[in-house]
């Protein structure tokens, strides 16, 4: 999509080469973010909150796929609808509401850092994961 990005102008994110010593620890959610990177091929971006890490996986621009760390275990957003029964279009709306929190950080500061042996982006913003814990919790 490089050639279209030029055309209609996409922004280019910008990463800095080492993470930032005044974001939020991700050092306790690193070993399940390392799980995550083995079993993806696609990006992470990382978003540290204080009791938990959100993973927005691949490019959440074109299609919003995340998951999230808590007290020590992965979630994901199926498995949060399907324990919220949720139909089709209520997913959907979920869906589209984090995507366009995502979409409002984009002007947001973001480092990279290497977590089981794969290059993260780590996005620190507590407007962000404030955003995304509402969202999913309103869900």
């Amino acid at each position: 999509m490089g050639f279209l990005d030029k055309i209609f102008g996409a922004k280019k994110q910008t990463f800095h080469s080492s993470v930032n010593p005044g974001i939020p620890e991700v050092k306790s959610t690193n070993a399940l973010i390392g799980e995550l990177s083995e079993q993806l091929s696609e990006p992470l971006e990382v978003v540290p909150d204080d009791d938990c890490a959100f993973v927005f996986i691949g490019n959440p621009r074109q299609e919003l796929n995340m998951a999230w760390i808590e007290k020590g275990n992965i979630h994901n957003l199926q498995n949060l609808a399907d324990s919220k029964g949720m139909g089709q279009d209520q997913f959907a709306g979920m869906v589209d509401k984090l995507k366009e929190a995502y979409q409002r950080s984009e002007d947001h500061q973001r480092f990279t850092s290497n977590i089981g042996g794969k290059e993260v982006v780590i996005t620190p913003s507590f407007a962000l994961a404030g955003e995304v814990k509402q969202i999913i919790a309103d869900s």
